[in-house]
This record gives C-alpha cells, sequence and structure tokens, in this order.
C-alpha cells in the first residue's frame, strides 16, 4: 500500500511541475502560447520533426505560425499555418520542422507586441544515436 501511495505521489507531482513549466511560455495582448515551444528562450534544439504549438486566446481571434528555414543568405518559408481560435478559447497547431535551424513566428494582427519568435534548431537523427552510445566517464 506504501508503494503505491509512492507512486501516486510522485505522479501526481510530475503532472503539477510539467504544468507549471509550460503554464505561461509567451504572452502578448491578443494570445498565450501556453505549451509546445519555450518562447522565453531565443534559441533551442530539437531532434523531432514536428512540434504541436498550443495556447489560448479569446475565440474568433486569427492565429498565423510560420516557419522559416535559416540559410547562410537568407530565410525560406518552410511552412505557413493559419487558424482561428474557435468557442473554447484554445489553439493547437502541429509544425514541421526542417532539418537545421527553423525560426518560427507566432502571431495575431499586427505589430510587435502580438508576436512570439524562436529559432529551434532541429538536430540529425544521427546525432542523436551518437550520443545515446557514447560512453560516459564521471
Amino acid at each position: 500500500m506504501k508503494k503505491l501511495l509512492f507512486v501516486f505521489i510522485m505522479c501526481f507531482s510530475a503532472l503539477i511541475i510539467c504544468n507549471a513549466a509550460y503554464a505561461k511560455e509567451a504572452e502578448s495582448d491578443v494570445f498565450e502560447v501556453t505549451s509546445g515551444l519555450d518562447f522565453d528562450k531565443d534559441k533551442v534544439s530539437t531532434f523531432d520533426s514536428t512540434k504541436t504549438i498550443s495556447g489560448t486566446a479569446i475565440k474568433d481571434t486569427g492565429i498565423k505560425i510560420e516557419v522559416y528555414l535559416v540559410n547562410a543568405e537568407d530565410m525560406e518559408l518552410t511552412g505557413d499555418y493559419e487558424l482561428t481560435v474557435g468557442v473554447s478559447g484554445i489553439f493547437t497547431q502541429t509544425i514541421e520542422l526542417s532539418l537545421g535551424e527553423n525560426y518560427v513566428v507566432v502571431s495575431s494582427g499586427e505589430g510587435e507586441e502580438n508576436k512570439a519568435e524562436i529559432t529551434v534548431n532541429r538536430k540529425n537523427e544521427a546525432v542523436k544515436k551518437a550520443l545515446e552510445q557514447g560512453v560516459y566517464l564521471p
């Protein structure tokens, strides 16, 4: 019984901590991104080919998500997503990420205060496998 209670407490604690970590990542005057990417940072890395961005806004708010692949000379638009927030006030969109640096912009309307931006560096799966098979010394 003690083991079951311990497991329950640990799972419940992890749930609370995870939700707190994503509780307020990016906020504008119009929308708030609550999960998917940490817009408090300028740059993050991932091995994932997709990310799901979720947030809240007032009903009928238009949300635009643009994904650019950053090259040495310019940026190429690789994903353009537009959605309208429904009655629930929640929006969710899965975006595709290219290998390399992806510049992600979530916006609603005009103005810098209605925009959240981040660079997502998608790493190759070979790097992940090499790290997993690496030898680590204490």
